[in-house]
């Protein structure tokens, strides 16, 4: 679970730096769910974050811009961006089979 937290965590950094605020709000809610103990909870949350990752509004659909202070481009936060979604669909598909 501690890799899936540390990913969002950068997804919320990333979405930050690109003037996302409210969208990474969503994700910082879903890692308090995360660091429940109740297993109901986390399992609902990890099955809610994996349906943002991808398709139609959602996560991967982001046209991510960084501001002009950021130290990224943009070519740097869509190639972080598409890595997070695949090292967190893999995590989270690991995650839910246990």
């Amino acid at each position: 679970m501690k890799n899936i937290i540390l990913h969002l965590e950068k997804c919320i950094w990333l979405l930050k730096e690109c003037g996302y605020s409210d969208k990474a709000k969503w994700f910082e809610t879903e890692i308090s769910k995360l660091k429940s103990s109740n297993p109901t909870t986390i399992k609902n949350s990890l099955n809610d974050i994996n349906s943002i990752l991808t398709g139609m509004g959602s996560f991967s659909d982001l046209p991510l811009i960084p501001s002009e202070s950021s130290s990224l481009n943009a070519n740097q936060a869509r190639e972080l961006q598409w890595n997070l979604i695949d090292e967190l669909g893999k995590k989270i598909s690991t995650e839910l089979e246990e």
